[in-house]
């Protein structure tokens, strides 16, 4: 029944700890030398090692026997096994110990029932032995459990076994009683009484045996270092308040990290260490060392409210700076304290978002390329196309920088205390501002290096020191029986596509599994993607839905990114969370065709050949090097765009019918949000399809009397639609 080293003695499954512990136990038994004869020491957690000294009577004597095991387990706290090897020094045939190998297994298919078997393989004679033992916890935790265990070797009969049961009781966490019955072959049972006590981190304890006639035995004493199992609460004993350090100089901050060779820090993982600093009574303060700090906007304005949180719970946050964009001081200003080094520098020169177009430079490679654009907002592939940003992506883009911008400038005036038009000057009159001119302006609360902070905290009374939610050890883990309940996170980053980014086809076998297993209660998915392929995003959006058919709670948060694919793959979650600086939307389907218009001559190469089937070389031409892609040497006809346009309005009607069916909202009102989209929707419906016809870049745009309204589409109406169908106008 006991877990980590001290169980790894009678099992070597129990060395399956997350953590490793160590434990060492000695006796009052005493051999005619009159020295410490009984004694063992272990340590590990999935490895171990274990020694002990043991005083074995034999005919006439008493053999000194020395045994060391090393070993391992896997699994988890449902079902593991173990194995250890076992060297013995001081045996003979008579004390029936010799080295050899152990097996273990421990089975935990419930909170309530535990049950085990080892077995010892001697490679010396034909010794053999054997432990089995079951526990039963009635209330489903580590309060009450009722244990027994039978031993048998090969030298005994199936009734002839040594045997114990009993009973162990925790009232309080961290202390426990215990006792039990202990029979062999050749000698009355006896009865063994336990104490046991842990408080942080380290853990006494004594086993005491009485015979039947009520006399006292041996007493065999513990000693555990990490045991795993919940400590007594320290109560008014507990750490004294101090101030933890967290140092990510240098460091980027991502949502997740690779498993081997990443230096980044796990989003997710800081998240929670910072949540439990919240309700850590040990923890009076947090100090940050953001110097050269990296993260993503979505993940800046997360880590923002953590800091905002710990204020909130009574903690002084502080952070330290160097030279910080405006994301990063956007994420400082929350802090109660800052401090800059003084030749650090805060840069807040406004914010601009520009893109790249490639028109000019595919005309002078001798590239065609041609815009499958029928929704006024999807401008994905406008950068092949135009030279210049076009009035939708201008309109929807200075929104972007407005809101981005505002953002930051609210939380930055409010934490801070000074007004919008004094961020606005700092904006436009200094951009970049220097250590003492953000001091000037508020900006700052002190100018010094980082070791200087530090000695400054320590002379204003600040205690340094690791928090107690930082050294508590993984006990839950250890001491919950059976496979829980857990919250399953997913992260879909990057371009919508198959085989990289989302990964749409595994993560959508992932979710589906997810879906079906009984231990897990509920997922997250962390959505940050662009878009792309629609084939992946709705496999992705399928996984979603098994989840979501199964009854299991299904959260999306998004990071800077849900776009196109990318919300496609939200939109079946029971809530979607995102942040003021997330793009989220981009409702439609656009798409491009790229060909040869005189590449191929420049460059001296060719492409010939035969076909069958007049479309057959849309997908054949000049092969290019390395890339394995080949270059069509034409441009659409007329008949394959208007296939190009059916095939992408019929994709723009699935994804509405998906967004308006997993949102619980009217296709209307769904297109509505989507921008033009809607109106392009209706006129398809009153018309017949093959008339439909939208010229290449015919759009334009009237002003949008309330910007701040778009998302409700009761302006988008202003757009103007003429020729759109022959010439008809729409109201």
């Amino acid at each position: 029944m006991e877990d980590g080293s001290l169980g790894s003695f009678a099992n070597p499954a129990a060395w399956n700890g997350r953590e490793s512990d160590f434990t060492f136990w000695w006796n009052d038994a005493a051999s005619e030398f009159r020295a410490l004869d009984n004694w063992g020491a272990a340590w590990g957690g999935a490895f171990g090692i274990s020694t002990q000294r043991i005083s074995v009577r034999v005919p006439g004597n008493v053999r000194r026997v020395q045994e060391t095991r090393a070993g391992g387990a896997f699994g988890d706290r449902a079902a593991s096994g173990g194995f250890a090897w076992r060297w013995t020094g001081g045996a003979d045939e008579e004390s029936g110990r010799s080295s050899g190998a152990e097996f273990g297994a421990i089975l935990r298919p419930s909170r309530r029932l535990s049950w085990g078997a080892s077995t010892f393989l001697s490679v010396e004679s034909s010794h053999r032995d054997a432990v089995f033992d079951v526990a039963v916890r009635p209330l489903g935790d580590p309060r009450v459990a009722v244990f027994a265990d039978y031993a048998l070797t090969s030298e005994q009969r199936a009734k002839e076994g040594s045997w114990s049961a009993g009973v162990a009781w925790r009232p309080i966490a961290g202390v426990q009683f215990g006792g039990r019955i202990v029979g062999t072959p050749d000698e009355d049972p006896s009865f063994v009484a336990q104490v046991g006590l842990i408080a942080q981190g380290h853990g006494v304890g004594t086993l005491t045996s009485v015979d039947d006639d009520g006399d006292r035995g041996v007493t065999t004493f513990v000693l555990r270092a990490n045991p795993p199992r919940r400590p007594i609460d320290a109560g008014p004993f507990a750490l004294s308040p101090r101030t933890v350090v967290v140092d990510l100089q240098d460091r980027e901050i991502a949502i997740q990290r690779d498993l081997w060779f990443d230096d980044r820090v796990a989003w997710i993982d800081l998240a929670l260490r910072l949540e439990a600093f919240e309700r850590d009574a040990s923890v009076a303060g947090v100090v940050f060392n953001l110097a050269g700090t990296r993260a993503r906007p979505s993940i800046v304005w997360e880590m923002r409210e953590s800091l905002r949180r710990l204020s909130r719970a009574g903690k002084e946050v502080t952070v330290h700076l160097e030279r910080a964009s405006t994301a990063l001081y956007y994420l400082a200003s929350a802090a109660d304290r800052i401090s800059i080094d003084p030749l650090g520098e805060i840069r807040l020169p406004g914010l601009a978002i520009h893109r790249t177009y490639f028109r000019g430079l595919l005309d002078k490679l001798g590239l065609g390329f041609e815009e499958f654009r029928y929704f006024h907002y999807k401008s994905a592939v406008e950068s092949f196309s135009r030279a210049s940003m076009s009035d939708a992506d201008r309109e929807q883009y200075g929104r972007l920088v407005d809101a981005i911008y505002e953002t930051v400038r609210a939380g930055v005036t409010q934490e801070r205390g000074i007004t919008d038009a004094q961020f606005d000057d700092a904006v436009e009159s200094e951009g970049i501002l220097t250590a003492a001119q953000a001091k000037e302006r508020g900006l700052v609360d002190e100018i010094g290096r980082w070791t200087g902070l530090v000695d400054s905290l320590e002379a204003q009374g600040t205690r340094f020191g690791g928090a107690a939610s930082d050294r508590a050890k993984r006990w839950r883990t250890e001491e919950r029986w059976g496979r829980p309940s857990t919250i399953a996170v997913v992260v879909a980053q990057g371009e919508c596509a198959m085989d990289e980014g989302i990964r749409g086809r595994a993560t959508s076998e992932h979710l589906a599994g997810l879906a079906e297993r009984r231990d897990v209660s509920a997922v997250v998915m962390r959505v940050d993607s662009p878009g792309g392929d629609p084939l992946p995003s709705d496999l992705v959006a399928d996984g979603m839905a098994r989840v979501r058919d199964a009854k299991k709670p299904l959260v999306v948060t998004q990071g800077d990114v849900a776009a196109s694919g990318g919300y496609l793959v939200s939109v079946e979650a029971d809530r979607i969370l995102t942040t003021p600086l997330t793009i989220t939307g981009s409702i439609g389907v656009i798409s491009g065709w790229v060909w040869d218009a005189g590449v191929g001559a420049k460059a001296g190469v060719t492409a010939d050949g035969v076909q069958r089937g007049s479309h057959a070389d849309l997908f054949a031409g000049v092969r290019i090097p390395l890339l394995g892609a080949r270059l069509p040497l034409r441009p659409l006809t007329d008949e394959e765009r208007d296939r190009a346009r059916e095939t992408t309005l019929e994709l723009y009607d699935a994804f509405v019918s998906r967004v308006a069916l997993a949102r619980g909202r009217s296709e209307e009102a769904i297109e509505d949000v989507a921008g033009l989209a809607g109106l392009l929707r209706r006129v398809v419906r009153q018309s017949d399809v093959e008339r439909f016809s939208l010229p290449h870049r015919r759009f334009e745009r009237a002003p949008i009397t309330d910007p701040g309204r778009a998302t409700e589409g009761t302006d988008l109406a202003l757009m103007k639609v003429e020729d759109l169908v022959d010439g008809e106008v729409l109201d």
